[in-house]
Parts: structure tokens; C-alpha cells; sequence
């Protein structure tokens, strides 16, 4: 696999203006109905485990298929409403969730794809700098400041193994 080029596949200025007003919409969707959680009410409240939804599931079984052991202490179409919302909400935040992950691969050979380029370009004007080619010099050093020197006293490789992302 080549070490560049890596996120070839770009959207469109109108694809990206289209993705924006989808996402608008979905928000205009949600946010009348959103109700804004601080940390320790979502800790305090937490969410149900694997477990847990297996026995809600199971209630709202027994439920619909055996009503005459429903009890009026509880709101049977609420707990209903409840349920049809939540397990809506589970799927569709699973759908975007897996857009969520196309999207960070995506971003993640973009950004791949930037950083090395950057480096070429950084090696390139260190090259140019080395030859006297005036007005370089200033543009390399304001780049060298992204490559602090080692313990060893040298400054980063130029074939790109540097320590500023260490994620690449």
C-alpha cells in the first residue's frame, strides 16, 4: 500500500453543503425533544445494561401478552411510549454511530494523506534552503519549531518518523 494518497475519495462542495442540511434537519428533529443531562445526573442515572434491557424486554413481553396481570400502579402506555423510544433511538444511534466510524476513517487518511505531504513539503524547502534560494530560510525555521530536538541533540529525520503525531 503506497504511504500516500491514502483518502483519495473527496466529496463534492455540494455533497458536503447537502450532508450539512441533513445533519440540520436531524438536529431541528432532536432538539425539541432533548432534555440536557449534567454528568452526574447521566451517572446518577446512568443506562441499563445488557441484562437489564433482556428483563425490560421480558416485561414489556409479559405486558402485551398477558395484560390481565398489568397493574395500574405503573402507566402501561407510558412504559409503552418509553419503550418504543428507546429501542427507536438505540437503532438509529447505531446507524449513526457506523457514520460516525466512516467518518473518522475518512478524516483519518485525510489526515494521514496532509501530514505527509507536509513533511515532503517541509524536506522540500529544506532542500531549497540549502541551495541559498532567498526568502526559504525564514519558512524553515518557523517549521522547525514543530521539531523539538531529541535528547541526542538531532532535530527530526526528514524522511517523516517524527514525534508530532504520534498517531502517524
Amino acid at each position: 500500500m503506497s504511504l500516500f494518497n491514502l483518502g483519495e475519495i473527496h466529496m463534492s462542495n455540494s455533497e458536503m453543503q447537502q450532508l450539512d442540511n441533513l445533519i440540520s434537519q436531524v438536529e431541528s428533529i432532536i432538539l425539541p425533544k432533548s432534555v440536557g443531562l449534567t454528568s452526574q445526573q447521566r451517572q446518577e442515572l446512568g443506562s441499563i445494561n445488557e441484562k437489564n434491557k433482556l428483563f425490560v424486554n421480558k416485561v414489556s413481553d409479559f405486558m402485551e401478552n398477558h395484560p390481565q396481570h398489568n397493574t395500574t400502579d405503573i402507566n402501561i402506555s407510558q412504559f409503552k411510549e418509553d419503550f418504543q423510544s428507546r429501542e427507536f433511538l438505540e437503532t438509529r444511534i447505531s446507524r449513526l454511530q457506523n457514520l460516525i466510524d466512516m467518518m473518522t476513517n475518512n478524516k483519518i487518511l485525510h489526515d494521514h494523506d496532509n501530514y505527509k505531504d507536509a513533511l515532503a513539503y517541509y524536506d522540500y524547502l529544506q532542500f531549497r534552503a540549502k541551495r541559498g534560494v532567498a526568502g526559504v530560510s525564514q519558512l524553515v525555521m518557523e517549521l522547525k519549531q514543530f521539531f523539538p530536538r531529541t535528547s541526542t541533540g538531532s532535530t527530526t529525520p526528514s524522511d517523516g518518523s517524527s514525534d508530532l503525531n504520534d498517531d502517524f
